[in-house]
């Protein structure tokens, strides 16, 4: 009679298949932390080319290619400094020094976003290159502190480090010059990441559906080569240009792209054209792959729905007065003069400005607190 089947054998083989697995799972944590870590790398040494280099376009563009950018990198800037209310003067000292702005109507300063949404005009009504400066965008970011953090908790969903790095990568090198995205792709060629990475080049957008060209690269830093590669989507959202290889429900997945072995070597790249034809909902599309060493690998490439209509509504235009108090009121505590932000906002409550005035020594001190318009009469008389 055969003896039944015992999962794990006797007591011992119990402990030592136990062990074999313990070891087993450490090990997979390890390579799965060093290879997360290799590709996090490899984003964050090479993401500030694509920032810079798309700087002026993200602040003067409306289309959706360029709200989905926008919207990424705010959230990305925003979760590298944990935006809160105890850190946000941190925050809009980067965000201001990151950020690019465009002109107001009529030349009366100049307009600044987060994200896809203006927070509304800065500066006053002269039009100079001066009112546009670092300083002028962190005084406006300290005014709107209120706005900008209720539009981070409402449309900056929690993702990995790693995975929104990619995404802002990804839609970004959408809308990046052709100079650009190749050196952001050469930096991380050279970089110290592994495994795959992909590149938008420039396509069609239109108000139902998104056209991507991908471009999938391959980097190895010990040799590794692929020999097979498909990907795999879902039907109601996406449309892809390779062949079907075979369907379950509403997933799809393409034939092999490797018409030979192996078909990527390290640098390699293998383009796919996407449509993302549901811009009601994300869409994904999952890479995988075989190499030479027998090991398997995967890379999702995210899809953005259309962002949602601004949250935000836009304030009414402050008058002259109101701008010169906020922008004591922001100076006062950018200088250090006032090191609680709990009273700037408490004096903004209550239309209240600081005189700041100077001492003998050329020192800047702080007078009293007045009504707005007082202060301004007050500072009016000791410049005459």
């Amino acid at each position: 009679m055969k003896r039944p089947i015992q999962l794990f054998g006797s007591p011992s083989g119990k402990n030592e298949i136990r062990q074999g697995f313990g070891r087993f799972v450490a090990a997979l944590m390890l390579t799965s932390f060093n290879l997360s870590s290799a590709m996090a790398n490899g984003y964050d040494q090479c993401k500030d080319i694509l920032r810079d280099g798309v700087r002026d376009q993200i602040s003067s563009q409306t289309s959706l290619d360029h709200r989905v950018a926008a919207k990424r990198q705010f959230c990305n800037i925003a979760n590298e400094h944990k935006l809160n209310s105890s850190n946000y003067n941190n925050f809009a000292r980067n965000y201001a020094r990151s950020s690019s702005t465009s002109r107001s109507e009529g030349g009366g300063g100049f307009q600044l976003a987060i994200g896809p949404i203006e927070l509304g005009a800065g500066g006053g009504g002269g039009g100079s290159n001066e009112e546009d400066s670092e300083q002028s965008r962190i005084n406006l970011l300290m005014e709107k502190r209120t706005n900008v953090l209720d539009y981070y908790r409402r449309n900056c969903s929690a993702q990995s480090h790693n995975e929104s790095l990619q995404s802002e990568a990804l839609l970004t090198s959408k809308i990046a010059s052709d100079a650009v995205t190749e050196a952001w792709r050469d930096c991380m060629l050279r970089s110290d990441h592994t495994g795959f990475f992909a590149v938008l080049t420039h396509s069609a957008s239109g108000d139902t559906q998104v056209d991507y060209h991908v471009d999938v690269y391959w980097t190895s830093r010990s040799n590794v080569l692929v020999d097979s590669l498909k990907y795999t989507y879902r039907a109601s959202k996406l449309e892809a240009s390779h062949p079907i290889g075979n369907t379950i429900g509403d997933w799809v997945t393409s034939v092999d792209l490797c018409n030979s072995s192996p078909c990527m070597t390290s640098g390699a790249r293998i383009p796919i054209a996407l449509t993302h034809i549901n811009l009601k909902e994300d869409a994904s599309v999952v890479i995988a792959a075989r190499t030479n060493t027998g090991s398997q690998e995967a890379h999702t490439i995210s899809f953005p729905k259309r962002p949602e209509e601004p949250v935000v509504p836009p304030p009414p235009p402050p008058s002259t007065s109101e701008n010169l108090c906020r922008d004591l009121r922001a100076r006062a505590y950018n200088s250090g003069l006032v090191e609680d932000y709990v009273l700037i906002e408490m004096a903004a409550r209550r239309n209240m400005a600081p005189l700041i005035l100077r001492d003998g020594a050329g020192q800047e001190y702080i007078e009293g607190w007045h009504k707005c318009d007082e202060t301004l009469r007050l500072l009016a008389e000791s410049r005459r």
